[in-house]
């Protein structure tokens, strides 16, 4: 998920925030974990409750998969909730609830005790942005039909393309997102629907100087150069629209290659030199 846990290199006293495995240990044994603090995201799946002083909800903790029955109590009563909410939340764990669920089975789930609390998006909590590609050419326009790639984020499970489209052409114009296509190292990527995520659609059949926005989701892509072609057409049979073809690249990918390789070029001359000294193990990640 998109921000559980703190630093999987934090100090591990109780007293630092709770790792990502910490985390996940956390959903066997509760109880073994009360009184540590952590952050985690989550989808909230019921209807929350209210009293004068606070708020009480259940929420997944890892919404992807509808797992990590968590129960949260947020003293601020004022903060407007509701289910399918996404939130961030910081907090202490209290110890264990034990309930029975609607078909009678026993459940057990942490009891979190918030200090802060942020409603957030899909996109921070499920499926955060890793990176951002370069777009070569980002504005392009025929026959005053422009289509713009606003940015293209790589994510852990998709890859997301913002496009915006602008009609100062003579009639109605569409760009269809299921035509769109994703070429990276010969492979081909066909747009992917994610209903959970509610980003935004462009608009077809747009009429003369009218715009349109919207996201086209594609399935997860390497950090690699790769080209996004929108095909698109107007009412207007006459008009000859060759697809819109955006190459995009990761200039500093090239950078890190060269450092790396600087690097341990730099670490093969030390283990010469040294050959008797003692080795370490360095991470360079």
């Amino acid at each position: 998920s998109g921000c559980s846990g703190g630093n999987d290199t934090a100090n591990q006293a109780d007293a630092a925030p709770m790792t990502e495995e910490e985390i996940a240990q956390m959903y066997s044994n509760p109880e073994q974990f009360e009184g540590r603090t952590l952050e985690i995201c989550g989808r909230i799946f019921d209807t929350p409750e209210y009293d004068d002083q606070a708020v009480y909800f259940q929420m997944w903790a890892d919404p992807e998969n509808s797992e990590w029955n968590t129960i949260v109590a947020y003293r601020d009563s004022s903060v407007d909730l509701e289910s399918d909410n996404y939130v961030r939340i910081s907090g202490t764990v209290q110890g264990a609830y034990e309930g029975e669920n609607m078909l009678g089975g026993t459940i057990v789930a942490p009891m979190i005790e918030a200090n802060s609390l942020e409603v957030i998006s899909y996109k921070e909590a499920v499926a955060p942005t890793l990176y951002e590609a370069t777009i070569d050419q980002p504005n392009q326009t025929q026959l005053g039909y422009s289509v713009s790639l606003q940015t293209v984020e790589l994510a852990e499970q998709e890859t997301r393309v913002y496009v915006a489209v602008t009609n100062n052409g003579s009639t109605a114009f569409s760009l269809h997102s299921f035509n769109a296509k994703l070429i990276q190292n010969g492979k081909q990527y066909e747009e992917q629907s994610n209903w959970e995520a509610d980003y935004p659609e462009i608009q077809t059949d747009l009429t003369v100087g009218a715009s349109t926005e919207g996201v086209i989701v594609f399935p997860d892509i390497e950090k690699a150069a790769f080209d996004v072609i929108l095909e698109a057409s107007s009412d207007n049979w006459d008009e000859n629209i060759q697809p819109y073809t955006f190459h995009c690249s990761f200039p500093d990918a090239n950078v890190q290659s060269t450092t790396d390789e600087a690097q341990t070029q730099v670490n093969t001359v030390k283990y010469l030199l040294y050959p008797n000294g003692a080795t370490q193990s360095v991470s360079l990640a």
